[in-house]
């Protein structure tokens, strides 16, 4: 069964949730391509601080996933920004993280943290990553 039957055989509220996650993954990578990483800040904060409705986490980490693998473009700190609004709508504390690494070329990274667990972009292997100071989705 292809991509679009799997997804129909979610339940409605978990089709309801990657609609979200690609929604604002496709919207946190064009504000990204056009606009400073501090209006993407901004619209994360301002999206994060409106209660939704309780979802667990692993259901959110899912459709973070899912959204990541069909958003055109997709990277992790969209995906990070995507997760750090669900989880925090969700009534979480998750902090975005982004670290850099020199070796062997200079990388960067974005993931997001919640409870000391790594939820939305541990696959880029974190560890390899001196995370900048602090949580860079505080409150403004």
């Amino acid at each position: 069964m292809g991509r679009l039957g799997r997804f129909l055989r979610l339940s409605s509220n978990q089709r309801r949730l990657r609609i979200e996650s690609a929604l604002l993954d496709g919207g946190f990578r064009l504000l990204l391509l056009t606009a400073p990483f501090s209006w993407a800040r901004s619209a994360a904060v301002t999206m994060g601080a409106r209660p939704g409705r309780r979802v667990e986490r692993r259901a959110i980490v899912e459709a973070v996933g899912a959204a990541g693998r069909v958003v055109p473009g997709s990277n992790c700190l969209s995906e990070a920004l995507t997760g750090w609004v669900l989880l925090a709508r969700g009534g979480f504390e998750p902090g975005l993280k982004i670290g850099v690494s020199t070796s062997p070329h200079f990388q960067a990274h974005a993931w997001v943290v919640c409870d000391g667990e790594v939820l939305v972009g541990g696959g880029g292997g974190v560890d390899a990553y001196h995370p900048l100071t602090g949580d860079l989705l505080t409150p403004l």
